[in-house]
């Protein structure tokens, strides 16, 4: 699309995609800092630190029996998610839909609250 929707659209486009990347990257450098901070030894804990690290624990570890024994093996889980992207990389390869309409022409029309208006054509 031409013009200054266009241009507006694709700079609309390059900031989703800021968005998205940007706290994922962070995200992934400071998750392995702060766990390794938090998960240091430090001597004898209390009671009620034992009571909810033994209840996480279980969580964890009953969530694996669950997955492995649903899945059969950790190579099944492998493969569904391996399809599951590849499924998402071709739909999006096949059905790409972009951030505008496409009932979008390219005009602006705007009107000025005096009542005036101006036709402005699109340049592309």
């Amino acid at each position: 699309m031409g013009g200054i929707v266009g241009r507006l659209f694709r700079e609309f486009a390059m900031t989703v995609t800021i968005a998205v990347v940007a706290p994922r990257r962070v995200a992934d450098a400071d998750a392995d800092d702060c766990s390794s901070f938090l998960h240091q030894p430090r001597g004898c804990h209390n009671l009620f630190y034992r009571i909810i690290e033994s209840f996480f624990t279980g969580l964890i570890n009953g969530s694996a029996a669950l997955w492995i024994s649903r899945c059969g093996s950790v190579f099944i889980t492998l493969m569904t998610f391996l399809a599951t992207m590849g499924l998402t990389v071709w739909l999006f390869i096949k059905h790409a839909k972009g951030f505008f309409p496409a009932q979008d022409t390219g005009v602006m029309i705007a009107n000025h609250p005096d009542g005036g208006g101006y036709f402005v054509p699109a340049h592309g």
